[in-house]
């Protein structure tokens, strides 16, 4: 089924060949990068010397000379990066690299924090021990800190058409990490690297208040790593290794600036291990937003990894004073977490208005000729409509990034497959790796499904036709436009045969307009019939797709632009 993928590519514009002499794009987030990289560590710097006895009553010291020195050169850089693109011509709004202008604002941010900050030793004195972590102006430096080295973060979340690879995920990556790690050095009084409160040697927090303090902090920065990593698979399909730099580094960051036993260094060990075993977690479940299920079961072990990995260390080394049903109880309670947490990045369908189920019922053989012949919409216009929505969401399902992503499109011979038809070469233009299933021979596809697929054919895009014993290739996404609409009965032949095979893959299925194999009027489910994870329907959801027995198989629902909205709501 293999065949010769060919792309086209267009001339640059001249935008395009103005953007070569504007300072900005992935070299200046490696720079960015970098720079706050140091930048943040002067700040655990000055939390090691602080909590090692290093400081005086004095603001001039070298740690802040450090710190604010990596400030000065990190605002130099970016104020000097905008200064330089305004001289070449450019608006202030396109001067500033995209991702920085937040970064920007975080600059003087920083600054009034730190005028602040001492006037605040002059006035007040110097904070002592956990003072400083509630001191309001080392707050608002923290504040301005977070700002300025999520740049590269933003301009990597921004990125479009960028192909995923470690050299172009990494500095956003980084950034999220140090970002990370100055929330969590505002937490170092409940982190449970610092604080190991649950430890043997520990027994002065042996009581209620100290145990509840303990459980808290193990809550508090479970959640807020399941929190990281579910933030960033909302975007992202995350490669191996993703948790262990950015989990690592904050636990290295961590384990460093309050270390006085060894036993720290064997629980910051433990804490890196689990990343590495949530980091296979992710190869195995693969979890999205549009698999809410596996992302659930991600959301849950992830913590509880977390928690088991660190009682496992501590136990082994000096420990623990907390009984078993206190340990245990805590590697389950932030289970329970990290699993409420995934419902804000995949929250449960919005249900569908009660009137809309009373809204007369259309069959769906009627609603071509009523869109052609009423509102003068031609078939073909229906069909480019519903490709492009088609291939819009399946580039959400695939984190907004097709470039190089393997996509196989099952197309029918009827409207619903020329409509998967028209995805595929959208998909195919934007980048993807497109194989097409056909249910029939070329030559036996007609009228605007077989126009569609001349232009594919035009285009070289790989294809086949069904036959029994062949197995799917590869894909992270299967994209159902067999039937549709208007099935009466089981699918036969090669129909049914796809929907097997589509249906043993692990890759997620969307469907167009609804999972082959169900009938959208009675919402009955045939054998066989396609399980998706999300289903686009066209003009109003169709009855059959909001029963409650075609629930497992329609997945997420999506309702695409297929008409404008007078049209819409007249059919």
């Amino acid at each position: 089924m293999s065949a010769l993928h060919t792309r086209s590519f267009a001339p640059p514009s001249a935008a395009a060949e103005a953007s070569r002499v504007r300072i900005g794009g992935l070299g200046f987030d490696w720079l960015m990068v970098l720079l706050s990289a140091v930048f943040v560590g002067g700040v655990y710097l000055d939390g090691w010397a602080h909590n090692h006895d290093k400081v005086d009553q004095s603001f001039f010291t070298p740690w802040h000379a450090f710190f604010y020195g990596s400030f000065v050169v990190t605002a130099l850089v970016l104020a000097g990066a905008v200064l330089l693109n305004r001289s070449r011509g450019y608006t202030l709004a396109d001067a500033i690299p995209s991702g920085y202008r937040t970064s920007l604002a975080g600059l003087f941010v920083f600054a009034a924090g730190g005028v602040g900050d001492l006037a605040w030793h002059t006035a007040f004195g110097i904070e002592e021990d956990i003072e400083a972590l509630f001191s309001p102006t080392h707050l608002l430096l923290g504040l301005g800190l977070a700002l300025i080295v999520t740049g590269p973060l933003r301009a990597g979340w921004n990125a479009k058409n960028q192909t995923v690879s470690w050299y172009t995920l990494a500095p956003a990556l980084l950034s999220f990490s140090l970002f990370l790690s100055v929330l969590t050095f505002f937490l170092l009084f409940c982190h449970p690297v610092t604080q190991m409160v649950a430890g043997r040697f520990h027994r002065h927090y042996n009581n209620d208040i100290g145990i509840v303090a303990g459980m808290l902090g193990l809550v508090v920065i479970a959640g807020l790593l399941t929190g990281a990593a579910l933030f960033l698979l909302r975007r992202w399909r995350l490669p191996f290794g993703t948790l262990t730099l950015v989990w690592g580094l904050n636990t290295l960051g961590m384990t460093i600036i309050d270390y006085e036993q060894p036993n720290q260094l064997w629980l910051g060990g433990a804490l890196l291990g689990a990343a590495i075993l949530c980091d296979l977690l992710l190869v195995w479940l693969r979890p999205s937003a549009d698999r809410p299920d596996r992302l659930r079961l991600f959301a849950f072990l992830a913590p509880v990894l977390f928690t088991g990995s660190y009682f496992a260390a501590l136990m082994a080394t000096e420990g623990t004073s907390w009984s078993i049903h206190l340990w245990s109880g805590a590697v389950v309670l932030t289970g329970i977490v990290g699993l409420l947490l995934s419902y804000l990045i995949a929250s449960p369908g919005i249900p569908i208005d009660d009137g809309m189920m009373h809204h007369p019922i259309i069959p769906s053989s009627a609603i071509d000729p009523l869109l052609s012949e009423e509102y003068q919409i031609d078939l073909l216009q229906t069909m480019e409509n519903a490709g492009h929505n088609l291939a819009l969401l399946a580039k959400r399902m695939l984190d907004g990034d097709v470039a190089d992503r393997p996509v196989v499109v099952l197309a029918g011979r009827g409207n619903n497959g020329g409509g998967g038809l028209v995805a595929a070469r959208y998909l195919l233009n934007w980048g993807a790796w497109v194989q097409l299933l056909l249910t029939h021979r070329p030559e036996e596809y007609a009228g605007v499904a077989a126009h569609q697929l001349s232009i594919l054919q035009a285009m070289d895009a790989p294809l086949a036709w069904a036959e029994e014993g062949w197995e799917l290739p590869p894909a992270d996404l299967i994209i159902d436009a067999l039937i549709g609409c208007g099935l009466q009965g089981n699918p036969t032949g090669a129909a049914a045969n796809l929907i097997a095979l589509a249906n043993s893959s692990v890759a997620p299925i969307l469907s167009l307009d609804a999972p082959s194999g169900l009938d959208t009027t009675t919402g009955q489910l045939y054998n066989p019939h396609i399980v998706a994870a999300a289903t686009m329907t066209l003009a109003l959801p169709k009855a059959g797709l909001l029963t409650r027995e075609a629930q497992a198989a329609v997945g997420q629902l999506y309702i695409g632009n297929h008409q404008d909205t007078k049209t819409r709501r007249r059919i």
